[in-house]
């Protein structure tokens, strides 16, 4: 190879360059569906993209189609294998890597891109996972039915001994073949994700429909007998009526389920490089949020970095499908290694116009994503149909870079937010978003919440917490107000409220807490909150007071912490309905910490992260009804007006108050919205013509006005 790759490391989530964070700017290509003589063109291509690293998946289908040979990453059996190969042309590319074993890995492949011949259908050996009804969960096969649509397929249960040896088997060559002779500084591997959106993009789903097979139960019962009494049986109905300490029980165990196999998973691959997973953010049925808490806790990964994905729908158009993706974006600091550049037709029809990619993008980053990835850059059209007999040509519809090798207009928008952040990286990942609160949620009340499956309004008996419910009542009283929160796990032992503050680490008695309660908690969690307080916090408690231990002991700590504190500092509002005490929870936080940054002319939602030097940069998103003229005003007295399209992004660089660099979109043609954009800021200007992206380093008049 001709090109020396910085040993990676990371750092709160950051990649680490030249001994600094900034946002890991990345792209996908599916090289298994190109001819190999495309690789070379197209990773050149994302370069001049400005991506930092191509991502791809290694199917495990296509590099072991059959049982009884060994997989082929190098290209013995067929070039199209030859997955070391394209990972040398990503470095003379200038490229890093990410590669992506899976075992599964959706992408649209056949059976997730598992070979058939680890289907429970195929092997009897094998368990399928089942359901709480003891229904095989399915998948999408590799054969047709009658009617010419993909036959479902009961998928492997994970911790099935049998099913486990042939994963380890197969994670094993990948780290032979591919990973660790191609990691960086001698090759250009510098991360590797295991698993997808969960195993089997399952991530966001109920804890009902984790996995309930023999292999699964038996982890279960191991897991929790050392608690003594016998273990507890897992929930085997959805019905409101079980026992709470079952439903914490079986959320503690999937929990550990996905800590377990993104441990032993990563092991098994041997990377000296980091390995990352990508959370899908929760579902929108009743109880999908508290499961998807309750479940994903990544300080129990030991090592494994949290990231994401998208797929929740355009944001700027759904109010449902932002607080998703918000919360998803907020939970830990990490990649989004999917954002949706390239599928209109498969998915939403708003993610042909690049507008609406680098909305969705802009936001991630403004909440806390540490990068993120196009899914995908590059279109392709040729593969065969046992990798993907379903799906049409070209994948996907409308990349940045098509499949005929040419730039789509994405690639215009895409290489203009590369560009910014490759001039500001450094600066935005070490500079901090200023929010107002933070919310404290405890997991396992998360979990006793999910089965119950309520509506978010419905009044609450408190005979289950209200997690979820809240959290997503808060999220858009939090967005009337124009408040900016962090989420804190309040097991997690490495943040505390200043953490997920986005503040400097250590205890800042400014910072408002806001937490769900119930009756039970456990003493070093009451001690904690406890804590906050009597070291200057401010705390509100929505819900029970906590009056008992797990056991049933009584446990008043916290409740006369909070009858002795000042009034001032603590709330305790017992309402049960959640959408009233997410209003009251968020008035009082406006009183103590107001917003640093306030829309106060026009509609949109406003983020402003402060660096050193007297830098700000904020990130302005118009929603579907929403863009044209909009003003923003900081806690420095700072006035930003902006002009930019409906659903649109704006990015702006303030130094002193002063409009320095920027990007704002002038056309959303999804949404049919055009305006002539610009950002004035301290005496400065710049547009753009009508219906462009304002660039303010290449395609934008710059100007002197009156302040």
């Amino acid at each position: 190879m001709t090109t020396s790759f910085q040993i990676p490391s990371m750092r709160g989530g950051w990649f680490i360059e030249d001994g600094q964070p900034r946002p890991f700017v990345t792209a996908d290509y599916p090289y298994y569906r190109d001819e190999p003589r495309n690789w070379g063109d197209r990773l050149l291509a994302l370069a001049r993209m400005g991506v930092d690293a191509v991502t791809t998946y290694v199917p495990w289908r296509h590099h072991q189609p059959l049982a009884q040979r060994p997989p082929d990453l190098v290209g013995r059996t067929d070039p199209r294998r030859d997955a070391a190969r394209f990972v040398r042309l990503a470095a003379e590319a200038g490229l890093s890597a990410v590669v992506k074993p899976g075992p599964f890995i959706h992408a649209e492949t056949n059976y997730g891109g598992l070979p058939d011949w680890v289907s429970p259908i195929y092997d009897r050996r094998i368990e399928p996972v089942l359901d709480v009804s003891g229904a095989p969960r399915t998948w999408s096969g590799s054969r047709c039915g009658p009617d010419g649509k993909p036959v479902d397929w009961p998928l492997p249960a994970p911790l099935c001994p049998v099913f486990d040896e042939l994963v380890l088997s197969w994670l094993r060559a990948v780290g032979e073949q591919l990973v660790r002779p191609h990691s960086a500084p001698d090759g250009p591997i510098v991360a590797v994700q295991i698993a997808n959106e969960g195993i089997y993009t399952d991530g966001a789903l109920g804890l009902w429909d984790m996995d309930f097979s023999a292999s699964a139960l038996a982890a279960h019962h191991r897991l929790h007998a050392p608690l003594g009494g016998g273990p507890p049986s897992p929930p085997t109905t959805v019905a409101a009526e079980i026992d709470p300490l079952q439903r914490m029980a079986w959320g503690h165990t999937q929990a550990e389920r996905f800590a377990e196999l993104f441990r032993r998973w990563s092991a098994t691959v041997g990377a000296a490089v980091p390995t990352v997973v990508n959370l899908n953010p929760p579902a929108a049925g009743p109880g999908a949020l508290d499961s998807w808490l309750a479940r994903t806790q990544p300080w129990r990964w030991a090592g494994v970095r949290y990231g994401f994905t998208n797929w929740v729908g355009p944001v700027a158009e759904n109010d449902e499908s932002r607080a998703r993706y918000v919360i998803a974006a907020k939970l830990a600091p990490g990649c989004n290694y999917e954002e949706n550049w390239g599928f209109s037709v498969l998915y939403e029809k708003a993610f042909a116009d690049p507008t609406t990619c680098l909305h969705q993008t802009v936001l991630a980053l403004a909440c806390g994503a540490t990068g993120y990835n196009l899914y995908t850059g590059v279109a392709t059209s040729t593969w065969d149909s046992d990798l993907d007999r379903f799906h049409d040509r070209p994948y996907p519809d409308c990349a940045p870079i098509a499949a005929n090798g040419e730039e789509t207009e994405k690639a215009m928008a895409a290489r203009a937010l590369a560009d910014y952040l490759r001039r500001h990286g450094t600066e935005w990942s070490i500079g901090r978003p200023v929010r107002s609160a933070v919310i404290g949620y405890w997991a396992p009340h998360a979990a006793a919440a999910a089965w119950n499956a309520r509506l978010a309004g419905r009044r609450n008996d408190w005979t289950v917490p209200a997690c979820g419910e809240f959290l997503r009542a808060w999220h858009d009283a939090a967005r009337r107000y124009q408040l900016d929160f962090g989420l804190w796990d309040l097991d997690d032992p490495g943040t505390d409220p200043a953490d997920a503050a986005g503040r400097a680490s250590g205890r800042v008695t400014g910072i408002p807490l806001v937490v769900p309660t119930w009756r039970y908690l456990p003493r070093p969690q009451q001690r904690l909150l406890a804590s906050h307080v009597a070291e200057g916090g401010r705390l509100i408690l929505v819900g029970e007071m906590p009056a008992f231990d797990l056991h049933g002991r009584s446990c008043l700590l916290l409740d006369d912490v909070i009858r002795s504190a000042d009034p001032d500092r603590v709330l305790h509002w017992p309402d049960p309905s959640v959408v009233d005490a997410a209003d009251v929870a968020a008035r009082r936080v406006t009183e103590w910490a107001p917003p640093a940054a306030r829309v106060v002319e026009g509609v949109a939602d406003v983020y402003l992260r402060r660096c050193p030097g007297g830098v700000d940069h904020l990130a302005v998103l118009a929603n579907a009804d929403g863009g044209g003229t909009v003003r923003v005003e900081t806690s420095t007295s700072c006035s930003v007006a902006l002009d930019l399209c409906a659903g649109g992004a704006a990015l702006v660089r303030l130094a002193d108050g002063v409009v320095t660099d920027a990007l704002v979109t002038g056309r959303n043609g999804h949404l049919g919205s055009s305006i002539t954009p610009s950002v004035t800021a301290g005496g400065v200007r710049f547009t753009a013509p009508y219906g462009t992206l304002l660039n303010a380093m290449t395609t934008t008049r710059r100007q002197h006005v009156p302040t």
